[in-house]
């Protein structure tokens, strides 16, 4: 059995529970250069898989925090969606660069991440999974939006099964 690593925001907070031999680092609130600077400090060789859920691109600082703030200072920059966008690629692309192992993961249950909190547009999914295929950078799209049906499946909370669902579709691509 191969050892994964997963890391990400809060989304990846449930559904590494349910694949197995996965360790996993939800970083509440973080954007995706955050999550490049903290596998950055790790010793990741012991795992033969590391995906990492994309956050939302707003979070484009750092460091979490209040993305109302950060989202207030994306306007008030004068940051358009695109130059964003076109940084976050660069990230993902980077990330990739540096970890070979390395899977993202388009995990979107309710828009989130790029719909909601801010919305890049219809078409970013679309955009975002073209450009990893188009650098042939490996990516695992998960799209649950508005397929939550708790009371089919035993009264589970709609985001466990969410989450046991991503899991399913990820081991999968394992």
């Amino acid at each position: 059995m191969i050892r994964i690593y997963c890391i990400g925001c809060s989304w990846s907070q449930g559904y590494p529970d349910f694949i197995e031999k996965a360790h996993k680092v939800p970083l509440h609130g973080h954007g995706l250069w955050y999550i490049h600077d903290v596998m950055n400090d790790l010793d990741l060789s012991k795992f033969e898989k590391i995906i990492v859920q994309l956050p939302t691109p707003i979070r484009f600082k750092g460091s979490g925090g209040d993305t109302l703030k950060t989202m207030n200072e994306f306007i008030m920059n004068g940051m358009t969606d695109k130059k964003l966008l076109e940084a976050y690629k660069k990230e993902i692309k980077s990330i990739f660069f540096d970890y070979q192992r390395c899977t993202f993961l388009l995990y979107n249950t309710g828009g989130y991440p790029f719909r909601y909190p801010w919305d890049f547009g219809e078409d970013v999914e679309n955009e975002m999974l073209m450009y990893m295929a188009d650098e042939y950078i490996p990516h695992i799209y998960v799209k649950l939006e508005d397929k939550h049906d708790a009371k089919s499946h035993n009264d589970m909370h709609p985001s466990t099964l969410a989450d046991k669902k991503c899991a399913e579709i990820v081991k999968r691509y394992l």
